[in-house]
């Protein structure tokens, strides 16, 4: 055997019991599978991000509009807290005025009683100076009240229309924070949807009712036709309270002034009782209620000619007019009566703003729906490196409509509710602290407590039974057919918390299955709650909802957020 022989024959054994390198086969095999595997968990890193981001991207565009809707509540509230204060002025002065002439009409009984007659008669001229000088004090002063509430009025109608946009506005700039995965984003809500105008529609609302001629039978009322319930919100669910609710925060809002000129006159240095807010507030609660229960006495101007008509009946009035004529104070009020009148007629709208009779916290119009589209090709480049990793070819996935839309939820309300509200309750007979809609709506709109919060994705319903209830017993005149057997006292606050507004939730009751007697405008009677209940329910509380899926198509039952 030769030496070339030999070597190889070692070599070959060598080589067989040589181990080293076996495992590179598997290896590179291995190695196409671990590059599989980088790529798929770097593709799922990255879906989760992008759909994070998006889930992120649309909850910031709800909840961003629903903060600028919010605002605009808080705004209006603001304004309704101003338009007290401005007629806090009147009410002030309407107070010593009819002081005044108070004083003077007792002056003028005790010139037929002997022996005080001689000083009631020294002291009559300079009564009635102060009654003259208050007169044109007023006369000048009532016209820029009259003026400022109407332009106040107008103001906030115009920002409950304005506001839902700006929030629509403030949605659409989510996308750019978010590197090009967030392509757009934007926001809807029913306040973006007015229906009324400011100003002209309280102009229609007087113009087409004095054109109308006929009357309903039974009640004898002019029809309303801009009455309709949906007609009555201007874009953010506010719509126009009564007059008698403004005097009444007017005259609260006066208590308040003068224990705040108080503290200020005497520098602050007359120390604030132990429960002296909570006092002032109580008082300010009752001096309101007085106050707003006779608007035409303390807050429709110069008129006591109709205060006294009012008040006593119609020879009685007569009779004292033309006894007070005699005094030129009386006379010359009697001479501007006309003016006055016709002055109040041209300021149609000096209201404050309230709730939408159809909204409250948590129902479809107060909510905001946000929407957000992205750019899932972004994340699909991971599909490549998986296929590369298997030796083809292959394009990246399309941006499906699923992949690359998502939706929210949000929605702005009034806190209710919680420690620390007691101080904020406006309106006697009211509580913020409970957490029910009916007991502190009244003061929703007077203290500036709106809020935004995300909440689950669900459809909008509209209450089309309720619209339709409220459309027939304010248009028609029932309303106004109820203030008129009230008399004087029909157009005061008092008559409409507790008497106009549980009468109109025991109307809006019928067919909506409540046997509870709580309706959304106060407590209807048990007895009367209970006859409504037995009338029957219709479908689903005559609520109609408005798609019954989502916008990517899933079901209801299926959005987890």
């Amino acid at each position: 055997m030769d030496l070339h022989t030999e070597t190889s024959s070692s070599l070959r054994k060598r080589l067989a019991r040589d181990e080293q390198g076996a495992i590179m086969v598997i290896a590179v095999f291995m190695a196409a599978v671990l590059v599989g595997v980088v790529w798929y968990m770097f593709g799922l890193g990255e879906a989760i991000l992008y759909r994070e981001h998006l889930r992120a991207a649309v909850d910031a565009t709800a909840f961003d509009s629903a903060v600028v809707h919010a605002l605009g509540m808080n705004i209006i509230s603001m304004m309704n807290i101003v338009m007290a204060a401005v007629l806090s002025i009147l009410v002030a002065l309407m107070v010593v005025f009819i002081g005044g002439l108070l004083l003077t009409l007792i002056t003028i009984a005790l010139l037929f009683v002997p022996v005080v007659d001689a000083a009631a008669a020294a002291v009559l001229p300079e009564l009635l100076d102060f009654d003259d000088g208050m007169f044109n004090l007023i006369r000048d002063v009532e016209p820029w009240i009259f003026d400022t509430l109407t332009v106040l009025n107008v103001s906030e109608g115009t920002v409950a229309i304005v506001m839902p946009f700006a929030g629509a506005i403030a949605s659409t700039q989510v996308a750019g924070s978010y590197n090009g995965a967030v392509t757009s984003t934007w926001s809807f809500s029913p306040s973006m949807i007015p229906m009324r105008l400011p100003y002209f529609f309280n102009k229609w609302d007087v113009t087409l009712k004095d054109k109308i001629s006929w009357k309903v039978p039974i009640i004898k009322q002019k029809p309303a036709p801009f009455k309709v319930a949906s007609f009555q919100r201007y874009g953010l669910p506010v719509q126009d309270d009564t007059y008698g609710m403004l005097c009444m925060h007017a005259g609260n809002e006066l208590v308040q002034e003068a224990d705040l000129l108080i503290h200020l006159a005497t520098f602050n240095l007359l120390p604030q009782l132990p429960g002296e807010r909570a006092v002032v507030g109580k008082v300010g609660q009752w001096f309101g209620q007085v106050v707003g229960s006779v608007p035409w006495m303390f807050c429709s101007g110069l008129d006591p000619f109709v205060i006294l008509s009012n008040l006593l009946n119609a020879r009685e009035a007569d009779t004292l007019n033309m006894a007070l004529g005699k005094f030129g104070i009386f006379r010359t009020i009697k001479e501007s009566t006309a003016i006055f009148k016709d002055f109040q007629k041209e300021h149609f709208s000096m209201f404050p703003m309230k709730p939408f009779d159809e909204s409250k916290n948590g129902n479809g119009f107060m909510q905001v729906f946000g929407y957000a589209g992205g750019s899932a090709t972004m994340t699909t480049g991971a599909v490549t490196g998986v296929a590369v990793a298997g030796w083809k070819e292959v394009e990246a996935a399309p941006n499906t409509a699923v992949e690359s839309d998502d939706f929210a939820e949000a929605e702005f309300y009034f806190d209710c509710g919680g420690p620390g509200t007691e101080g904020d309750v406006t309106v006697l007979g009211t509580t913020d602290t409970g957490g029910d809609w009916q007991d502190c709506k009244y003061n929703a709109m007077w203290n500036m407590r709106w809020k935004a919060r995300l909440r689950r994705f669900h459809q909008f319903e509209w209450d089309l039974r309720k619209d339709i209830e409220l459309s027939i017993y304010q248009g028609l005149g029932f309303d106004s057919f109820i203030r008129s057997l009230l008399g004087p006292l029909g157009e005061g606050s008092t008559a409409k918390e507790f008497l106009l507004d549980p009468i109109k939730a025991c109307v809006t009751q019928i067919g909506g299955g409540s046997t509870a007697g709580s309706g959304d405008f106060g407590s209807c009677p048990a007895p009367i709650a209970a006859v409504i209940a037995g009338l029957g329910t219709l479908p689903n509380g005559g609520k109609i909802g408005f798609g019954d899926g989502t916008p990517d198509g899933y079901a209801m039952s299926q959005v987890l957020h």
